[in-house]
């Protein structure tokens, strides 16, 4: 009960800090956007950048964390060293994206893609989807899987862990503010404040909130089981960059058609094709860390 009083106190700690950093670096990113550095950051929305800042500061705030609760080393988080961890970072990545590319061309052949207009088609965004996918990957593994995950196998046996951290990561990806709470002329220092109360407000839509848990909690625990299994983080950071890349990638070309098929919502993430992609995901890279491990035994 005292680390989880400590963990629910990093938690508050990382939103109410978030909340207060997030205007300053709001205000401080149009300067520099009007001087040419980043000229698309003016378009991200204020809640964009609070959830960002949140993000920043728990991974800031980790070290603190893992000192209040005596972590000497990243044994004691069932963590190692990875010598392999390339090989391990592309084979999440590629495997996320393939099998992803696979659904996709399924769901086209049925006639549940929309391609966008040739105008409406954003290529030349590509770049930032690939470094936001690797940031979010890199920052969210972090603490779901490295600190989360590794603090509640202190206590508990490691299958209830991960099932823990699987409901965790997935409760959490409602718990954000929508686009459009707070407008970019409204943001003053107590914005982030003001933002607060907004980040349940996907909860009043328990139809969304129920057709997107499944999927979440699947690739919390393909994430988990991957840090369980190769006692590091590069494979989860791969599969949740290729995930994250795949869902932002989609949006820049195409769109679901909604109703068309009974196996697929408007969302990349909602449906029953994305749940047993995600899971043949899994599949794919236990079937390929199992020949590494016999050809290493060979």
């Amino acid at each position: 009960m005292k680390d989880l009083r400590k963990l629910l106190l990093y938690l508050i700690a990382s939103v109410v800090l978030g909340a207060l950093l997030a205007p300053l670096l709001f205000k401080c990113a149009h300067p520099l956007a009007a001087r040419g550095f980043f000229p698309n950051i003016t378009g991200q929305g204020f809640h964009r950048y609070f959830s960002r800042t949140v993000e920043i500061v728990a991974i800031l705030l980790l070290w603190p964390l893992a000192r209040s609760l005596k972590v000497r080393s990243l044994a004691e988080l069932g963590l190692r060293w990875d010598t392999r961890w390339p090989q391990r970072l592309a084979l999440g990545f590629f495997a996320a994206v393939a099998l992803m590319a696979v659904m996709s061309l399924i769901i086209f052949a049925f006639g549940g893609i929309i391609f966008l207009p040739a105008e409406m088609q954003h290529p030349g965004e590509l770049p930032k989807v690939i470094f936001t996918a690797a940031c979010v990957g890199f920052i969210e593994e972090c603490i779901f899987r490295g600190a989360f995950l590794g603090l509640l196998q202190r206590r508990m046996l490691p299958r209830p862990a991960l099932i823990a951290s699987s409901l965790f990561f997935a409760v959490l990806h409602f718990i954000k503010p929508l686009a459009g709470t707070v407008a970019p002329g409204d943001v003053t220092w107590l914005a982030g404040f003001a933002l607060i109360p907004q980040i349940f407000s996907q909860w009043e839509n328990p139809m969304m909130v129920a057709a997107s848990f499944t999927t979440l909690l699947a690739v919390g625990c393909v994430l988990g089981w991957a840090m369980q299994r190769t006692r590091s983080l590069w494979l989860g950071i791969g599969l949740h960059a290729g995930w994250v890349f795949c869902v932002q990638g989609f949006g820049k070309f195409a769109s679901f058609a909604p109703g068309k098929l009974p196996w697929i919502g408007a969302d990349i993430r909602i449906g029953l094709a994305p749940l047993i992609t995600v899971i043949l995901t899994g599949v794919l890279c236990h079937a390929s860390l199992a020949h590494e491990r016999r050809d290493s035994r060979a």
